[in-house]
């Protein structure tokens, strides 16, 4: 802004000028900011799964009956965990 005030204050370029071409800059650099941004989202998505999947894989102390089949154990529960992990990580 500092040389570009300074070309308008000369008259090297009109105001309208230096006005459209920063905004032609911002123009240009929002999707730049916008992939870091998402790229940022997924770093923190990964990484956020990554930590959830440590306390899933840990094992209970907690024990059933015997006899009695534990519900984590059922099809269902495996295959949603098994499509978590294969969107996740």
């Amino acid at each position: 802004w500092v040389y570009g005030g300074w070309l308008v204050i000369e008259g090297e370029i009109a105001l309208g000028s230096l006005v459209a071409f920063t905004m032609y800059l911002m123009m240009i650099q929002m999707p730049f900011r916008f992939l870091g941004w998402m790229l940022m989202l997924e770093q923190r998505a990964k990484a956020s799964a990554g930590r959830i999947f440590e306390i899933l894989d840990e094992t209970s102390e907690i024990r059933d009956k015997e006899g009695q089949e534990s519900r984590l154990s059922s099809d269902y529960f495996q295959d949603f965990m098994m499509w978590i992990k294969e969107v996740f990580l």
